[in-house]
Parts: structure tokens; C-alpha cells; sequence
């Protein structure tokens, strides 16, 4: 378990480290702010070279790699493929299985693809790309991606999405978003979604009464409207019956369910952070919209899975905040809240969030 610790804590250091060398990711005119891209190597790498027994979900995607994608072909069953694959996984796995190549080089691709988005999507909106490294790995989407592959994908293209959704250009935030769900189906439903929580507008205020009110109704009130909803689209009826009735929809507070309710409301004391610009304000609203949705359906994993598209929000969220605590020169706040977050990044670790513990090499 100590090397466990060690190599995520020297990933986590090792690429803020690099990264403050070059601290100002505004400066994108500047050729050497390509310096920071380097930062992510050590991220790259970790994620590259673990054994598929890292990660809850990795033996069943090395299972799909070395034998049951075999059985698939597109050409001869191509409705088939697409109700179990999607498209763009399918063909990525399939072009590396044509090649003969190790299902390390697979990690690396799909690493590669999701930390460089995470990049471009920072550019010109954070200012300290440090702040984003640090907190993709204390909030676990490091993590996620070992465990929810596919989605893991779809989010960062969501990410990119979302700097187009702001500069209005609405075309490449369609494709993008189009282009997440050829990785995870689910992503398309979040063209409306981003849409809707664009409209709000809501004060520190409302929010706070907004979670209040979630906290007091109880789950089963939004179950049964759910059902309801559902109950007129047959196909989907019984599969969210099923969901709700076999138990995942009762929720107990666990400590880890207790301290993601700290981190999600914690952003609520630097609420004024959002009023700086319109992306500060998008990535709030998303972010609170995901907390929401966290303290209804807290106990429910599966759709657990669809609110993590707006929770991991949070990585923005929290370095918009430590952006404007290193400009008010805030020192106390920033290093309390570091010193939590990385605690919160060696708990992670201890109860083997996303089946991280212990860490292997291939």
C-alpha cells in the first residue's frame, strides 16, 4: 500500500511541478506555454502502464480487448455492434486489434485523448494550469478514468463543449458533443441539459434554499415522479423499475457520501467567483446543478454515473476559485483548502475509489 501511496503522490507533484514552470496558461500566444502539455506526461504514464487489474471496470475492458471484441464485425452485424459498442470505441479497439498491438498502447491512446482535452478545454479560461492538475487528481477523475473508461472520453469532450458553448459557436459545440456520445451514448442528452442550466440564474441565496429543500424532500418523492415520467415510454419503463426497486434508490450517509456533500457545497463561500464572467458562471451552475442531482440521488449508483458529467465540473470550478485566492492573495484559504483536498486525494486512495489500490504495473 505504500508504493501505492507513492506513486500517485508523485504523479500528483511531479506534473504540478512541471506545470508551474510555465504558470500562466492565458499566455497561449506564447510558443513555450507548449511546455505545460508536458506536465501531463507523468498522468499519461501512470494511467498507460497499470495492470488491468487497476481499476474496477479494467479486466472486463482487457477482456474485450484480447477476446470478445473478435466476435463482433461491424459489416455483418452492424446493428448489433452499435447497441453494444459505440461507434468510435468499437473502431479505435477493433484498429488496435487489427495492428496486433498490447492493450497498453489502447490505455495510452484513450489517456492521451482525455488529458489533452482536459488541456485545450483549460486554455484561455484558467489561468494556472497547476491548479487543474491538482485538482483532476484530489477530486478523482484520475481515478474515474481507470474505472469508467468510455465515459471517461465522453466527459472530456463535454469539457472541451462547454468553451465552445460560451464563445457561441455553436456548431462545434453540436459536433463535440456529438462526437463525446460516439463514445458513450449518454453524452447526448447533455445538448438540452447544458442548454437549460445556461438559463439559470439563480443568487447565492437560492442555491442555499434550492439544497436545503433537497435535503428535507424525501428520495422517494423524485423516484416516484420519475417512474411517472417514465411509465409512458414503455421500453424504458421496466428497466428504471427495476433500477428503483431492487434498492439502489435508498440512500444512506456514509462518511464518503457526508464528505462529498462538504466538497460540493464548499464552492457556496466563493460564490462571487461566478460573477466574474459567463464561463465562470456556466461552470458554476453545471457544478451546483451536479450537486443537486448528487444529494437526490445519492444512493443510487447508476445514476451516479450520468451525474459525474456534471460534479467532475468541479475541477473548473475549484481552480476558477484558487485562480482568484492567488489574485486577492488569500494564503490562508488556499492552503487550508489544499491541505483538505489532498486529504481527501490519500482517502481516495485508502478506500480504493474506482479500484485504484493497490496500484500495479503491467
Amino acid at each position: 500500500m505504500v508504493f501505492t501511496y507513492l506513486i500517485y503522490i508523485l504523479t500528483l507533484f511531479l506534473s504540478m511541478g512541471i506545470s508551474f514552470f510555465q504558470r500562466n496558461l492565458k499566455s497561449l500566444i506564447d510558443h513555450k506555454d507548449s511546455y505545460k502539455f508536458i506536465s501531463l506526461i507523468p498522468i499519461v504514464l501512470i494511467s498507460s502502464l497499470r495492470s488491468n487489474s487497476v481499476g474496477t471496470d479494467s479486466d472486463n475492458y482487457y477482456i474485450l480487448f484480447t477476446d470478445r471484441i473478435d466476435s463482433w464485425n461491424f459489416l455483418e452485424q452492424p446493428f448489433l455492434t452499435l447497441l453494444n459498442f459505440e461507434p468510435l470505441f468499437y473502431f479505435l479497439v477493433k484498429s488496435l486489434k487489427l495492428l496486433n498491438t498490447d492493450f497498453t498502447v489502447l490505455l495510452f491512446i484513450i489517456s492521451t485523448i482525455v488529458w489533452t482535452l482536459i488541456y485545450l478545454s483549460t486554455i484561455n479560461r484558467v489561468k494556472y494550469f497547476y491548479h487543474v492538475i491538482f485538482f483532476s487528481l484530489t477530486l478523482g477523475f484520475l481515478f474515474f478514468t481507470f474505472n469508467g473508461v468510455r465515459q471517461s472520453i465522453a466527459l472530456s469532450f463535454v469539457f472541451l463543449s462547454v468553451n465552445y458553448f460560451i464563445d457561441s459557436k455553436k456548431k462545434k459545440f453540436f459536433l463535440t458533443i456529438f462526437v463525446a456520445s460516439l463514445f458513450h451514448y449518454s453524452a447526448i442528452l447533455l445538448i438540452p441539459i447544458i442548454w437549460f442550466i445556461s438559463k439559470i440564474n439563480f443568487q447565492k441565496a437560492h442555491w442555499i434554499i434550492i439544497f436545503f429543500i433537497a435535503f428535507m424532500i424525501p428520495e422517494r418523492v423524485f423516484y416516484s415522479s420519475i417512474n411517472y415520467i417514465f411509465s409512458y415510454f414503455p421500453f424504458y419503463s421496466n428497466y428504471i423499475n427495476n433500477i428503483i426497486q431492487d434498492g439502489y434508490g435508498l440512500s444512506t450517509i456514509t462518511f464518503g457520501v457526508f464528505l462529498n456533500y462538504i466538497i460540493l457545497l464548499l464552492p457556496l463561500l466563493y460564490f462571487k467567483v461566478s460573477k466574474i464572467n459567463s464561463y465562470n458562471k456556466l461552470i458554476f451552475n453545471i457544478s451546483f446543478f451536479g450537486a443537486l442531482l448528487y444529494i437526490i440521488f445519492s444512493g443510487n449508483m447508476i445514476f451516479q454515473r450520468f451525474v459525474v458529467y456534471f460534479t467532475f465540473f468541479q475541477i473548473f470550478q475549484y481552480s476558477l476559485i484558487f485562480d482568484y485566492l492567488k489574485k486577492i492573495n488569500k494564503k490562508y484559504d488556499k492552503m487550508i483548502l489544499t491541505l483538505f483536498f489532498f486529504i481527501v486525494f490519500l482517502i481516495k486512495i485508502f478506500v480504493n475509489d474506482s479500484g485504484v489500490s493497490p496500484y500495479i504495473f503491467n
